[in-house]
């Protein structure tokens, strides 16, 4: 079993399936296969104490040690594209290389929604990508979490993800080994989708 994962994490497997499956979903809710717009943000996972690790970094904001999960997600909060880093950067240089992976596939990608820790991306991603980055502020006077519309479904996406329990804690030696049970993780939750809307 852990053999096949690995044949299908080096080959990309996990990742085409993810692809095939939100086309599928899309369509099913009468969009269309390609998204114009999506949802950009990241979240910083606690990594297991056992072994060597691969890119592990302290996030001084949240004070965790660990990897950084980058999500880009649809406006239904189905993922588009997943990356995995050190928790150490800033997070608007994994979501650049998130738009910079998927913009060359995703011909139709013109908006994007982010929270402020994107700002740096406004004019990069207009200038080289073609991107529209919208940037959605918390109001003034507000402390602590606020919802802000639409980028409390990428939130939503966390917490499904979040529901396998082994995504809470990032366990694996290596990046390439987090973003394949991050995508297989995905898979499940649009194989479910589709299951109950067939």
């Amino acid at each position: 079993m852990w053999k096949q994962f690995c044949r299908w994490r080096d080959t990309g497997v996990w990742h085409l399936i993810a692809g095939y499956l939100l086309r599928g979903c899309r369509v099913e809710a009468g969009r269309k296969p390609e998204p114009s717009a999506a949802l950009l943000d990241a979240q910083s996972v606690p990594t297991g104490c056992l072994g060597p690790r691969e890119h592990v970094g302290v996030d001084g904001g949240k004070r965790i040690r660990g990897r950084k999960l980058h999500l880009l997600c649809d406006l239904t909060g189905l993922p588009i594209a997943i990356g995995v880093s050190s928790a150490q950067p800033h997070d608007s240089r994994g979501g650049w290389t998130l738009l910079e992976t998927v913009k060359p596939q995703l011909s139709r990608l013109t908006r994007v929604f982010a929270d402020a820790a994107y700002q740096g991306l406004v004019g990069p991603a207009a200038n080289e990508l073609d991107v529209q980055v919208d940037i959605r502020r918390r109001p003034e006077g507000h402390a602590g979490f606020v919802p802000l519309q639409p980028l409390w479904r990428v939130e939503r996406t966390f917490a499904w993800l979040g529901r396998n329990r082994r995504l809470l804690y990032d366990y694996e030696a290596t990046v390439t080994s987090s973003e394949a049970f991050i995508h297989a993780a995905a898979v499940a939750l649009m194989l479910g989708r589709l299951h109950s809307n067939g």
